[in-house]
């Protein structure tokens, strides 16, 4: 009697330690869990992306005449590193000693792709006296939706995107658009810092909504240049002391 009593206790106990144990993995799991909902990183990257068609499909691209103008200061915004997913503002950006470049750009657009080298080099030529940033913004020519630069909602294809091969789809969140940045710095291998805009696209409209503006920013965030489109040459004047 004192046998099974002992065998019955034995594997009450051990029932107890095993349910014990499946809560214990069930609140481990759950916090686990909330924890990856609801940190500020987890919902940076389920936010959805804005999309909206470029105010210079109405004025022939000139994109010099949207949004901010030279002597205009900047606002701050949200900056994403793609690398790392840090979030960074804009004012965290701004050296107060040297002036800053950034200069927006896309997986897709073709132009920027043309320029990529460019930059590069302008940036290993100036970046002990200023910043460089390659703005990663709206995909200028998604394979499978509509441009940011064009009314029609069929997709426009660049022809020099076909002949390199080059694709990409228009992100819908945040997460897809910061893993297609890592994609583009890779693929393209840049060197220069790369920077992805916001969800709501504020780097981009502030800029002038082009798939390949630029502007020189003061250490005060002031704009004391701004390009329709980045010109290396343009650009160089204005940089050279």
């Amino acid at each position: 009697m004192m046998a099974k009593f002992s065998t019955y206790s034995s594997s009450t106990m051990f029932t107890a330690k095993v349910k014990l144990f499946v809560w214990a993995l069930i609140f481990v799991f759950a916090g686990c869990l909330a924890f990856y909902l609801f940190t500020p990183k987890s919902k940076l990257l389920k936010e959805p992306v804005e999309f909206s068609v470029s105010e210079g499909v109405w004025n022939k691209f000139r994109f010099k005449e949207i949004g901010l103008q030279q002597g205009d200061t900047i606002s701050d915004l949200l900056l994403i590193d793609p690398q790392d997913q840090s979030q960074i503002q804009l004012k965290e950006v701004l050296d107060p000693k040297k002036h800053t470049v950034l200069i927006s750009g896309s997986y897709s657009c073709d132009v920027t792709t043309s320029q990529l080298h460019s930059i590069d080099s302008m940036y290993h030529i100036y970046q002990h006296n200023y910043n460089f940033y390659l703005i990663h913004t709206l995909e200028a020519h998604p394979k499978t939706s509509q441009s940011p630069y064009a009314m029609e909602t069929s997709p426009w294809e660049a022809a020099r995107n076909i002949e390199g091969g080059i694709e990409a789809v228009q992100p819908l969140t945040m997460g897809e658009r910061l893993t297609l940045s890592k994609s583009w710095i890779k693929d393209r291998r840049i060197q220069t810092p790369v920077l992805v805009d916001n969800a709501k696209n504020e780097a981009w409209k502030q800029m002038g909504q082009g798939p390949n503006t630029a502007i020189i920013l003061s250490p005060e965030g002031v704009v004391t240049h701004k390009e329709d489109w980045f010109d290396p040459n343009d650009l160089g004047n204005a940089l050279a002391p």
